[in-house]
């Protein structure tokens, strides 16, 4: 995936290596696609090191290997975003590692689509054990690490769908309102604490989970899209880098990142 920044539509340009957040840490799971990898490599592009969890690790190994290359830092791990002891794993190579956690992104995610009725109590519980107990896991293990190094924020992906009804979407959706409310929640908590924790609802972008959609699924999310067109993993991932770098009075909140759908 090449690095550039969108300005106009259907024009890009080059971002070059910065060093911005050099000496800073970050965990990103799911980060062998779409969100989660442009996200590892917007924070290796600002200086940080990046620990790149997923369970694909042939697709992490050549992200890092190109990420080293380009001048950054990361590291690839295996890791199951959906068991504890994986994503305990990813923190502690982070600490072991580079001595320090500063953000997390807890990305990883899967979808089912389809009509309420055609939902299986097995698709709830693999949607759900990924979607919304990974990211309590996620949290329970990247937290205490975040409190070792002072202070530091996390950004837990939710989706449009977590803040508005869409047909076709109930497991899914549920699980990314359980994320909202598992943040907001969580950053209260913490607030006093030092650590920020916020929510991104990102809209129709071009992932693989966009890739299985219909044509008649992607006509349709266009249709309710004000922006009416797709983003890209990299607009997402610098609405994430904001809230893990910038927004530094804001916690619990939920920044949508979604070509106005979620406008009232």
């Amino acid at each position: 995936m090449n690095e550039f920044i969108h300005t106009t539509e259907g024009e890009a340009a080059v971002s070059p290596y910065s060093n911005r957040l050099t000496g800073k840490v970050a965990v990103v799971t799911g980060a062998s696609s779409g969100i989660g990898e442009a996200t590892a490599r917007e924070l290796a592009r600002l200086g940080a090191c990046v620990v790149l969890a997923a369970r694909r690790y042939d697709r992490l190994q050549v992200i890092s290997s190109e990420i080293e290359s380009a001048g950054g830092c990361a590291f690839p791990i295996a890791t199951d975003a959906s068991k504890s002891a994986d994503l305990k794993r990813a923190v502690k190579v982070a600490m072991e590692r580079y001595g320090r956690l500063d953000y997390a992104v807890n990305n990883a995610g899967t979808a089912v689509q389809g009509a309420f009725m055609d939902n299986t109590v097995e698709d709830f519980d693999r949607i759900a054990t990924l979607n919304l107990r990974g990211v309590f896991l996620a949290m329970q293990a990247e937290i205490p690490a975040i409190l070792k190094t002072g202070a530091g924020a996390i950004v837990n992906v939710s989706s449009v769908a977590g803040m508005v009804g869409v047909p076709g979407m109930s497991v899914y959706a549920a699980t990314k309102w359980g994320v909202i409310g598992l943040t907001k929640c969580v950053a209260l908590e913490y607030a006093s604490q030092e650590i920020r924790i916020n929510a991104i609802a990102p809209g129709m972008t071009e992932t693989e989970m966009l890739a299985g959609a219909t044509e008649k699924e992607r006509e349709f999310l266009l249709s309710i899209t004000p922006m009416r067109r797709v983003a890209d993993p990299i607009e997402i991932a610098r609405s994430v880098i904001y809230l893990l770098v910038d927004a530094t009075y804001a916690t619990g909140i939920v920044l949508p990142a979604d070509g106005a759908v979620s406008v009232p």
